[in-house]
């Protein structure tokens, strides 16, 4: 029997995996695994969060909780780590400072697009629905038209039939 891994889950484990490989390396001193496991971490959540097929207001929200989550994270690892590990010390230095700025930024691009298509489909939705009246009161105003332009020709006949009655009851009175 086969298994497949969705994306979301492959992510996810490899973001445990690295997780768990950064911690390993805490306490058996294994300098240069910890840097790459802290930012093979940080991608994996990353891509994790912008895979998920969730409504893009929570997707936001969810990518700013992460960013504060990280900033607290890379905040704290510097004074947990072993004073040997520089190069990664570097590291969380460096993403202290990228990866709350990316999270709130994509957070925040994400809500904002979110609002621009409820606000752009809100007016989409009133535009159509004037669209449908003012194509009802065209409508009407053509079904109108047409009524009277019939009228007018009843109308006109009917004028004509009375004006040659008159020219008829005329000519029999003067030739009588």
């Amino acid at each position: 029997m086969e298994t497949t891994l969705t994306t979301h889950k492959k992510l996810i484990t490899l973001a445990v995996i690295s997780f768990v490989a950064m911690i390993t390396a805490f306490f058996f001193k294994i300098q240069f695994l910890a840097s790459p496991a802290l930012v093979a971490f940080f991608m994996c959540i990353l891509f994790w969060v912008c895979e998920l097929r969730t409504d893009q207001l929570w997707k936001g929200f969810l990518l700013i909780l992460i960013g504060a989550f990280f900033s607290e994270l890379l905040e704290a690892l510097p004074h947990l780590v072993p004073a040997t590990f520089f190069d990664f010390k570097r590291v969380s230095d460096l993403l202290a400072s990228v990866a709350p700025v990316m999270f709130y930024g994509a957070g925040g691009s994400v809500i904002g697009t979110y609002a621009l298509r409820t606000t752009k489909e809100e007016i989409d939705k009133e535009n159509s629905q004037k669209s449908v009246v003012l194509f009802d009161k065209n409508y009407r105003i053509q079904q109108l038209e047409e009524k009277v332009g019939s009228f007018q020709t009843k109308l006109n006949i009917l004028i004509g039939a009375i004006v040659l009655q008159f020219l008829l009851v005329a000519a029999l009175l003067y030739f009588r």
